[in-house]
């Protein structure tokens, strides 16, 4: 096992330079502060201690108010050890910043991540990184590079979705085949089980282990919709009374998912970059540190509106609204076979509330 100092200049130096090639966005931490290196180290520590071999690079992916992200590669080929964590080239090692991230599963953050990659794994197998390993007392997590090994380059649904109509219509699809799976998969109910067993114990004191993170921002959202006119001040109470049913829904009559249904952590290889094939799509998803349990109906409401929880672009200018009224259509299949209308499931209780739950989000988030 491969055992460095803290402050090894081989460290040092190859944290400066992924500093000096990464542009934070606006909302980001800076890299090039002695703090930063100091964290970017540990983390090239743990992983060279996890995996046994020696980081030759290091790339900045994110440095997040929530976490930091890097992908590293290692210099040395793959050993005959039977490991899974040494047969990579490459891995992606992910620091959270929240101190209690190990032992406090309430909110987007390590726990989530760590028991949720394993809990999607078993949904899903072979769409979500594998855990490669992990440090409570660090807050760290080594995950499988997704960019790591395949052909062509590797890119979001999202990013597809703005380069053009046919360019869209396929990533729609990708994204599409992914959620079909994870809703429709037969280890729902009791993947939900071991997931809440998992976080359970490694927070005690969690008084509903892996229910939505949040919940309380939608209630907040429907005072802000209020406050801006979006909402009629006599439909408050209807509207709160539709948010708290769904909220309240038990595990049985929930999905679980990472959380998250951006387009943006739904990716595939392109090959050539400029074109898509009409032919099965390698469908890959990342970031599970929001993985939850909820009501399926909160997904549908996503694509119907257009995927609003999106950052960038709007997405409803590149599929049309028959695209994505068919999109929830074929999601709400495996839910509510019987319904063959937009206007039967747009009628359904469940998803008024939920499209209510993200609308309103959306305006607490805008106004905070």
């Amino acid at each position: 096992m491969v055992t460095m100092s803290a402050s090894s200049p081989r460290f040092a130096a190859l944290v400066a330079a992924a500093a000096a090639a990464y542009t934070p966005s606006s909302t980001e931490s800076p890299v090039t502060s002695a703090a930063f290196a100091r964290l970017a180290t540990s983390m090239l520590e743990f992983a060279e201690q996890a995996s046994g071999r020696r980081v030759g690079a290091a790339e900045i992916l994110s440095a997040g108010m929530r976490s930091v992200v890097l992908r590293l590669v290692f210099d040395e080929p793959a050993t005959p050890s039977g490991s899974t964590a040494s047969a990579r080239s490459s891995c992606v090692v992910k620091f959270f910043r929240r101190r209690d991230a190990a032992s406090n599963s309430g909110g987007f953050g390590y726990l989530r991540e760590k028991h949720g990659l394993a809990a999607l794994g078993e949904l899903v197998p072979g769409v979500y990184p594998q855990l490669l390993a992990a440090d409570d007392g660090r807050r760290i997590l080594m995950m499988e590079d997704l960019a790591a090994g395949g052909t062509g380059e590797l890119k979001s649904c999202a990013e597809l979705m703005v380069q053009g109509s046919q360019q869209a219509a396929l990533a729609l699809r990708a994204y599409l085949d992914l959620w079909t799976a994870v809703l429709g998969s037969p280890a729902q109910q009791k993947t939900i089980e071991g997931f809440r067993q998992q976080l359970s114990l490694a927070d005690p004191k969690a008084s509903s282990p892996g229910s939505l993170t949040s919940p309380a921002l939608a209630l907040k959202g429907l005072e802000r919709m209020v406050a801006s006119g979006d909402l009629p001040a006599d439909h408050l109470a209807r509207a709160r009374g539709k948010i708290e049913t769904l909220l309240a829904t038990s595990p049985h009559q929930s999905v679980l998912t990472s959380g998250d249904f951006s387009p943006l952590n739904v990716v595939l290889f392109v090959s050539p970059p400029s074109s898509l094939s009409t032919g099965n799509l390698a469908v890959r998803a990342l970031d599970a540190e929001g993985s939850a349990w909820h009501h399926p109906a909160l997904l549908i409401a996503e694509v119907l509106l257009g995927f609003p929880s999106t950052p960038g672009p709007s997405l409803t200018a590149y599929l049309s609204e028959r695209q994505l009224q068919e999109a929830a259509l074929m999601l709400a299949q495996h839910l509510y076979p019987g319904v063959l209308t937009i206007e039967e499931l747009t009628g359904l209780p469940e998803v008024e509330a939920a499209v209510v739950i993200i609308q309103s989000i959306r305006a607490e988030q805008a106004g905070s």
